[in-house]
């Protein structure tokens, strides 16, 4: 709070008159992450295919993250830090963010007829790429948010191989 407080210009005890306390400043930021991200996918039109629903969660995902590095660090790293009733409020926005990727990644499956792939190992994988770009993310080496969006879409619905033999054999 210090540090905030120092980089705001603000004394501590002010900081502490627009903001209780840490966790209601964690919660103020996580909140207004969800809210970012759900904004965009909240009512999309049914016109739209499941991959271009994808291709624009991707898009906001990745956008998002670019352009709010520190915060996603944040969120990356103190997810499960609030407890109580604020700790149950971001749950329940994460599922709910959660469950919209797994009905679009579940209808792309149906759709393509993979029942080889279970759409919640689909899904979280989709997460795993998407949510680290804070860690690797350079403007200058990888262009553009957009254009990287763009690059994972295509990875994740079509993988980086032209053909269709199987690379990993099961048992």
């Amino acid at each position: 709070m210090r540090d905030l407080a120092s980089a705001t210009g603000l004394s501590v005890s002010g900081l502490y008159h627009h903001v209780p306390g840490k966790s209601q400043l964690l919660h103020q930021l996580q909140e207004d992450a969800f809210r970012r991200l759900l904004r965009p996918l909240s009512s999309l039109p049914p016109s739209m295919t499941p991959e271009e629903k994808l291709g624009l969660l991707i898009h906001n995902h990745v956008s998002f993250f670019a352009h709010h590095i520190t915060e996603m660090k944040v969120l990356a790293h103190e997810s499960d830090a609030l407890g109580g009733e604020l700790g149950r409020k971001m749950h329940a926005r994460r599922r709910r963010y959660y469950r919209l990727c797994l009905r679009i990644v579940s209808d792309i499956l149906r759709k393509s007829r993979r029942v080889d792939i279970d759409a919640r190992v689909c899904t979280m994988t989709l997460f795993g790429m998407i949510n680290w770009i804070y860690t690797w993310y350079r403007p200058a080496w990888h262009g553009d948010p957009d254009t990287v969006a763009r690059q994972m879409a295509e990875i994740f619905l079509r993988g980086i191989r032209r053909d269709r033999r199987r690379v990993i054999k099961r048992g």
